[in-house]
């Protein structure tokens, strides 16, 4: 079957899968439907690949599924993805802002506590999060008393520079993932460090967005230096995300 180039949709849904071999990536699918199986992962997918070229849907709903790698997203195709009914605490972001033909991200009934922030600037005709228990919103950002970690703080100056994209393939894929978190200040709207203070939003917008009305999602936002962190408790009305 791995040897059926021609090969452009598959259904494998209904059944006892517990795993999806690596050899996937060498398929040239477009739609891929592995609902309702007892997947618990997914496998690492190289973005050369040929499936990450190719595959626009994919249909991961009704599994087992806790955790996703941090390239999923590299699959830079995809335009439908449902990861619905699953034990996802949290989705990957590494890439997320990448995408430029997702249109439809399911994400109900899972273990979300929080949404990342790339999500209220991505162009979704549809965000599905209810039936996840998020968070409630944080009220203030103490600064911190420990001085910027030398990482924090070349990551900084790094991600800000005129060098970082040309230079991101070169990094080891482990600081480039790290690297590859859209991450923008919520007050200063520059691009954060690696390590950069965290604060849970609310966020505001219902449009294109199936949640519950008691348990709105809150978003996962940044700020960059005690500057931003002073600037933003003293004034939170003007950072909202709507």
């Amino acid at each position: 079957m791995l040897k059926l180039s021609c090969l452009r949709s598959l259904d494998l849904s209904k059944n006892y899968l517990e795993r999806i071999p690596q050899e996937i990536q060498d398929l040239n699918l477009v739609q891929l439907y592995l609902n309702n199986n007892l997947l618990a992962s997914w496998p690492s997918i190289p973005e050369n690949s040929a499936l990450s070229k190719s595959l626009e849907y994919i249909n991961l709903a009704h599994n087992l599924l806790v955790w996703l790698p941090d390239d999923f997203w590299l699959l830079s195709k995809l335009r439908n993805v449902d990861l619905s009914t699953n034990l996802l605490r949290g989705i990957p972001t590494a890439y997320l802002h990448k995408l430029q033909f997702l249109v439809i991200l399911t994400l109900y009934s899972n273990q979300l506590d929080s949404l990342p922030l790339v999500l209220t600037i991505h162009r979704l005709n549809e965000l599905s999060v209810h039936g996840n228990t998020f968070l409630p919103s944080e009220t203030e950002v103490k600064p911190s008393k420990v001085a910027p970690s030398l990482l924090d703080c070349a990551s900084l100056a790094f991600v800000r520079s005129n060098w970082y994209p040309c230079l991101e393939k070169c990094l080891p894929w482990k600081l480039r993932v790290r690297l590859a978190v859209f991450r923008k200040c919520l007050r200063c709207r520059l691009s954060c460090g690696i390590e950069p203070y965290r604060i849970l939003v609310p966020y505001n917008s219902w449009r294109n967005i199936s949640s519950d009305r008691m348990n709105p999602p809150s978003v996962l936002t940044y700020l960059c230096s005690d500057e931003c962190v002073r600037a933003y408790n003293l004034n939170k009305w003007k950072y909202t995300l709507d």
